[in-house]
């Protein structure tokens, strides 16, 4: 994936690929875009950032999974009860998603620093990134920094962990029930 990755952060990040077009003009350009990152840095360019990127999903995860379960068991200890609804269950998993997202954002503007087409070649540390925005502008341009698409980070991750953790349960609940199956066994 992380080759992937850094493409698709190299593209997203060239101005000459902001252009328009379509499906195959697209492929095409990201493509030759891959074709020279390899010519110009070696095939080993790909994998930059590919530890910082694995440990980032695994972080991603675990705290999706594990903000949704406290979210769960802090709203069921607040109603006094063991059981909640599905839209109840929803709220939890997206609070826990959006809290996750609050924990793992610095690591995902990481990953999308060292991919950067602007930082192409150059030799880069998570320590050293930091350091640089403090002498930028002091801990306030470091915490500016680490906090890029906050909002749009937050939306996406605590709909996806809804999604992924709660709505498909209950699509799979129902479609048991529409088709005469025995139901799946709730964790709750």
């Amino acid at each position: 994936m992380s080759p992937l990755l850094l493409l698709k952060t190299r593209v997203m990040t060239m101005p000459e690929m902001r252009q328009s077009g379509g499906v195959m003009q697209t492929t095409i350009a990201s493509t030759r875009v891959g074709m020279r990152v390899i010519q110009n840095e070696g095939v080993s360019a790909l994998f930059k950032g590919s530890l910082l990127f694995s440990s980032k999903r695994v972080a991603d995860w675990s705290t999706r999974f594990l903000f949704a379960e406290l979210c769960t068991d802090g709203l069921m200890t607040m109603k006094g009860t063991e059981k909640l609804t599905v839209t109840e269950k929803t709220v939890a998993s997206l609070a826990g998603g959006a809290l996750s997202a609050l924990v793992t954002l610095p690591v995902d503007v990481l990953v999308a620093t060292f991919q950067d087409a602007s930082k192409a070649g150059q030799k880069m540390s998570v320590m050293g990134v930091f350091r640089e925005k403090i002498n930028e502008g002091g801990m306030w341009n470091l915490i500016k920094f680490s906090s890029r698409g906050c909002g749009a980070r937050l939306l996406h991750v605590g709909a996806t962990t809804a999604l992924m953790k709660t709505i498909s349960s209950a699509v799979y609940t129902a479609y048991d029930k529409f088709s005469n199956k025995p139901q799946a066994k709730e964790l709750h």
